[in-house]
Protein backbone atom coordinates (compact mmCIF):
# COMPACT_ATOMS: atom_id res chain seq x y z
CA UNK A 1 0.00 0.00 0.00
CA UNK A 2 1.67 3.42 -0.97
CA UNK A 3 2.15 5.78 1.81
CA UNK A 4 1.15 9.35 1.97
CA UNK A 5 -1.31 11.81 2.77
CA UNK A 6 -4.10 11.53 0.35
CA UNK A 7 -6.56 14.57 -0.39
CA UNK A 8 -10.13 13.36 -0.80
CA UNK A 9 -13.31 15.81 -1.29
CA UNK A 10 -15.69 14.18 -2.71
CA UNK A 11 -18.48 16.09 -4.62
CA UNK A 12 -21.30 14.00 -4.37
CA UNK A 13 -24.24 14.01 -1.96
CA UNK A 14 -23.79 12.17 0.94
CA UNK A 15 -25.70 10.12 3.73
CA UNK A 16 -25.70 11.84 7.09
CA UNK A 17 -24.01 9.83 9.77
CA UNK A 18 -26.01 7.95 12.00
CA UNK A 19 -26.63 8.53 15.27
CA UNK A 20 -27.15 11.51 17.31
CA UNK A 21 -23.98 13.63 15.97
CA UNK A 22 -24.26 17.44 16.49
CA UNK A 23 -22.19 20.25 14.53
CA UNK A 24 -18.84 20.94 16.40
CA UNK A 25 -18.30 24.37 17.74
CA UNK A 26 -14.58 24.00 18.49
CA UNK A 27 -13.70 20.80 17.26
CA UNK A 28 -14.33 19.42 14.04
CA UNK A 29 -11.72 17.45 13.18
CA UNK A 30 -12.58 15.33 16.47
CA UNK A 31 -16.39 15.26 15.33
CA UNK A 32 -15.52 14.13 11.97
CA UNK A 33 -13.42 11.18 13.71
CA UNK A 34 -16.35 10.22 16.27
CA UNK A 35 -19.16 10.49 13.38
CA UNK A 36 -17.16 8.88 10.50
CA UNK A 37 -16.79 4.92 10.42
CA UNK A 38 -12.97 3.94 10.18
CA UNK A 39 -13.61 2.18 7.04
CA UNK A 40 -15.51 5.93 5.62
CA UNK A 41 -12.93 8.49 6.68
CA UNK A 42 -10.29 8.06 3.39
CA UNK A 43 -13.55 8.57 1.43
CA UNK A 44 -15.81 10.79 3.66
CA UNK A 45 -16.64 14.16 5.03
CA UNK A 46 -19.09 14.40 8.25
CA UNK A 47 -22.41 16.27 8.04
CA UNK A 48 -21.19 19.70 8.61
CA UNK A 49 -17.50 19.91 7.25
CA UNK A 50 -16.34 20.70 4.03
CA UNK A 51 -12.80 20.25 4.85
CA UNK A 52 -10.16 18.25 3.68
CA UNK A 53 -9.99 15.41 5.26
CA UNK A 54 -5.83 13.88 5.46
CA UNK A 55 -5.55 9.90 6.08
CA UNK A 56 -2.19 7.91 6.09
CA UNK A 57 -1.93 4.94 4.27
CA UNK A 58 -5.26 5.28 2.54
CA UNK A 59 -5.25 2.94 -0.68
CA UNK A 60 -7.30 4.91 -3.06
CA UNK A 61 -5.21 5.46 -5.97
CA UNK A 62 -1.87 7.46 -6.35
CA UNK A 63 -1.70 9.20 -2.69
CA UNK A 64 -0.99 13.09 -2.97
CA UNK A 65 1.45 14.78 -0.52
CA UNK A 66 0.50 17.96 0.42
CA UNK A 67 2.72 19.98 1.38
CA UNK A 68 0.53 23.30 2.43
CA UNK A 69 -1.73 23.54 -0.20
CA UNK A 70 -3.91 21.00 -2.14
CA UNK A 71 -2.76 20.09 -5.50
CA UNK A 72 -4.18 21.43 -8.46
CA UNK A 73 -6.02 19.88 -11.46
CA UNK A 74 -6.20 23.04 -13.52
CA UNK A 75 -8.46 20.79 -16.55
CA UNK A 76 -10.28 19.32 -13.79
CA UNK A 77 -11.11 23.00 -12.05
CA UNK A 78 -11.77 24.52 -15.45
CA UNK A 79 -14.44 21.98 -16.16
CA UNK A 80 -16.60 22.45 -13.15
CA UNK A 81 -19.65 24.30 -14.27
CA UNK A 82 -23.20 24.95 -12.87
CA UNK A 83 -24.83 21.44 -12.76
CA UNK A 84 -27.75 21.74 -14.81
CA UNK A 85 -31.23 21.19 -12.44
CA UNK A 86 -29.46 23.45 -9.66
CA UNK A 87 -32.93 24.47 -8.08
CA UNK A 88 -31.71 28.25 -7.79
CA UNK A 89 -29.69 30.95 -9.13
CA UNK A 90 -27.26 33.49 -7.74
CA UNK A 91 -27.99 36.97 -9.04
CA UNK A 92 -25.09 38.90 -7.95
CA UNK A 93 -23.13 39.10 -5.05
CA UNK A 94 -25.22 41.32 -2.74
CA UNK A 95 -22.53 42.63 0.10
CA UNK A 96 -20.07 41.77 2.09
CA UNK A 97 -19.36 42.21 5.76
CA UNK A 98 -16.17 43.10 7.01
CA UNK A 99 -14.67 42.66 11.13
CA UNK A 100 -12.93 46.04 11.71
CA UNK A 101 -11.03 46.97 15.02
CA UNK A 102 -12.13 50.70 14.42
CA UNK A 103 -15.67 51.16 13.39
CA UNK A 104 -15.09 55.05 13.41
CA UNK A 105 -11.97 54.75 11.43
CA UNK A 106 -13.71 52.75 8.98
CA UNK A 107 -16.96 54.31 8.49
CA UNK A 108 -14.73 57.36 7.69
CA UNK A 109 -12.77 55.21 4.75
CA UNK A 110 -15.37 53.98 2.92
CA UNK A 111 -17.34 57.30 3.24
CA UNK A 112 -14.26 59.68 2.44
CA UNK A 113 -12.61 57.21 0.17
CA UNK A 114 -15.06 55.21 -1.32
CA UNK A 115 -17.25 57.78 -1.54
CA UNK A 116 -20.02 55.04 0.13
CA UNK A 117 -23.14 56.38 2.35
CA UNK A 118 -24.19 55.39 6.00
CA UNK A 119 -27.43 53.57 5.51
CA UNK A 120 -27.57 53.17 9.45
CA UNK A 121 -26.01 51.93 12.42
CA UNK A 122 -26.24 49.74 15.30
CA UNK A 123 -24.62 50.74 18.64
CA UNK A 124 -23.24 48.67 21.39
CA UNK A 125 -27.10 48.43 22.77
CA UNK A 126 -27.80 46.63 19.93
CA UNK A 127 -24.79 44.48 18.78
CA UNK A 128 -21.12 44.53 20.86
CA UNK A 129 -19.05 46.59 19.32
CA UNK A 130 -21.13 48.45 17.01
CA UNK A 131 -22.69 47.65 13.28
CA UNK A 132 -22.39 49.90 10.30
CA UNK A 133 -24.47 49.23 7.01
CA UNK A 134 -23.23 51.30 3.71
CA UNK A 135 -24.30 51.27 0.82
CA UNK A 136 -23.13 52.53 -3.19
CA UNK A 137 -26.69 52.10 -5.04
CA UNK A 138 -30.05 51.57 -3.84
CA UNK A 139 -29.90 48.16 -1.64
CA UNK A 140 -30.06 48.23 2.27
CA UNK A 141 -26.00 48.00 2.40
CA UNK A 142 -23.50 46.79 0.26
CA UNK A 143 -20.44 46.61 2.89
CA UNK A 144 -21.35 46.24 6.28
CA UNK A 145 -18.58 46.84 9.17
CA UNK A 146 -18.74 44.31 12.50
CA UNK A 147 -16.73 46.85 15.27
CA UNK A 148 -15.16 45.58 18.48
CA UNK A 149 -12.19 42.95 16.85
CA UNK A 150 -8.82 43.64 18.46
CA UNK A 151 -6.20 43.52 16.09
CA UNK A 152 -4.46 41.68 14.71
CA UNK A 153 -7.69 40.13 13.70
CA UNK A 154 -8.36 36.80 15.16
CA UNK A 155 -9.10 34.50 12.08
CA UNK A 156 -9.04 37.41 9.53
CA UNK A 157 -11.20 40.62 8.64
CA UNK A 158 -13.81 38.61 6.73
CA UNK A 159 -17.46 38.29 8.20
CA UNK A 160 -18.80 37.17 5.40
CA UNK A 161 -20.01 37.05 1.40
CA UNK A 162 -23.98 37.62 0.58
CA UNK A 163 -25.44 36.24 -2.19
CA UNK A 164 -28.58 37.32 -3.91
CA UNK A 165 -31.56 34.95 -5.43
CA UNK A 166 -34.49 36.43 -7.48
CA UNK A 167 -37.12 34.30 -5.68
CA UNK A 168 -38.24 33.76 -2.02
CA UNK A 169 -38.19 30.20 -3.04
CA UNK A 170 -35.07 29.66 -4.11
CA UNK A 171 -34.10 30.88 -0.76
CA UNK A 172 -36.24 27.86 0.47
CA UNK A 173 -34.57 25.80 -2.41
CA UNK A 174 -31.22 26.54 -1.41
CA UNK A 175 -31.94 25.15 2.14
CA UNK A 176 -33.26 21.86 0.96
CA UNK A 177 -29.83 21.90 -1.68
CA UNK A 178 -27.38 22.02 1.21
CA UNK A 179 -29.04 19.54 2.78
CA UNK A 180 -27.93 17.45 -0.05
CA UNK A 181 -24.26 17.59 0.66
CA UNK A 182 -24.81 17.45 4.38
CA UNK A 183 -24.26 21.20 4.79
CA UNK A 184 -26.46 22.11 7.82
CA UNK A 185 -27.37 26.36 7.78
CA UNK A 186 -26.18 27.70 10.83
CA UNK A 187 -28.60 30.35 10.57
CA UNK A 188 -32.05 30.96 8.61
CA UNK A 189 -34.83 33.34 8.39
CA UNK A 190 -34.41 36.92 8.96
CA UNK A 191 -32.44 39.09 10.87
CA UNK A 192 -33.30 42.62 11.73
CA UNK A 193 -31.68 45.87 9.64
CA UNK A 194 -32.53 45.14 5.56
CA UNK A 195 -35.13 43.02 6.45
CA UNK A 196 -33.73 40.05 4.27
CA UNK A 197 -34.95 36.64 3.97
CA UNK A 198 -31.48 33.85 3.91
CA UNK A 199 -29.89 30.81 4.95
CA UNK A 200 -26.33 31.41 6.36
CA UNK A 201 -23.74 28.19 6.09
CA UNK A 202 -19.84 27.88 5.95
CA UNK A 203 -17.23 27.32 2.65
CA UNK A 204 -14.91 24.29 3.32
CA UNK A 205 -12.18 27.26 5.16
CA UNK A 206 -14.79 28.13 7.24
CA UNK A 207 -16.03 31.50 5.01
CA UNK A 208 -19.37 32.41 6.19
CA UNK A 209 -22.05 32.57 3.33
CA UNK A 210 -25.28 33.73 2.74
CA UNK A 211 -27.85 33.56 0.39
CA UNK A 212 -30.67 36.16 0.48
CA UNK A 213 -33.55 37.53 -0.94
CA UNK A 214 -35.45 41.06 -1.12
CA UNK A 215 -33.27 42.93 0.62
CA UNK A 216 -34.86 46.41 1.74
CA UNK A 217 -34.01 48.94 -0.84
CA UNK A 218 -32.90 52.99 -0.01
CA UNK A 219 -34.10 56.11 -2.31
CA UNK A 220 -32.67 59.28 -2.99
CA UNK A 221 -34.06 60.62 0.28
CA UNK A 222 -31.81 57.94 2.32
CA UNK A 223 -35.16 57.05 4.25
CA UNK A 224 -34.93 53.60 5.47
CA UNK A 225 -37.58 51.02 7.10
CA UNK A 226 -37.65 52.00 11.55
CA UNK A 227 -36.55 49.42 14.04
CA UNK A 228 -40.01 48.84 15.03
CA UNK A 229 -40.60 47.19 11.53
CA UNK A 230 -38.01 44.83 12.04
CA UNK A 231 -39.58 41.38 12.25
CA UNK A 232 -36.62 39.07 13.10
CA UNK A 233 -37.08 35.07 13.25
CA UNK A 234 -35.23 32.11 13.08
CA UNK A 235 -36.99 29.93 10.35
CA UNK A 236 -37.75 30.62 6.89
CA UNK A 237 -41.32 29.44 8.21
CA UNK A 238 -41.30 31.64 10.42
CA UNK A 239 -40.30 34.30 7.84
CA UNK A 240 -42.87 33.73 5.81
CA UNK A 241 -45.78 34.11 8.47
CA UNK A 242 -44.26 37.23 10.26
CA UNK A 243 -43.38 39.89 7.08
CA UNK A 244 -42.40 43.22 7.93
CA UNK A 245 -44.80 45.70 6.10
CA UNK A 246 -44.44 45.90 2.37
CA UNK A 247 -42.61 42.69 1.75
CA UNK A 248 -44.89 39.94 -0.22
CA UNK A 249 -43.53 36.39 1.27
CA UNK A 250 -46.37 34.45 -0.85
CA UNK A 251 -44.55 31.43 -2.04
CA UNK A 252 -45.23 30.38 -5.58
CA UNK A 253 -44.82 26.55 -4.14
CA UNK A 254 -46.14 26.31 -0.66
CA UNK A 255 -45.12 22.77 -0.47
CA UNK A 256 -41.74 23.83 0.09
CA UNK A 257 -42.98 24.96 3.65
CA UNK A 258 -42.00 22.15 6.28
CA UNK A 259 -45.09 20.71 8.70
Amino acid sequence: MARGIMWRRSMHPCVPPAGNCKPPRAKPRDFRRACTPPSARCFRRCATNWDPIQVRGCASGQPERRTGGTVMDVEKINAMQRPEGTPFRISKIGHVGVNVTDIERSTQFYTEVLGLSVTESMGENQRPGGLVFLRYNTDHHGIALFGGHKAPLQGGTLNHIAFEVSSLDEVFRVREHLLKFCITPHFEGRRRAGCQVAVEFRDPDGHELEVYWDIDQVGSEAAVRPSSEWRATATLEDAVATAPKGQDTTLRDPSLLRK
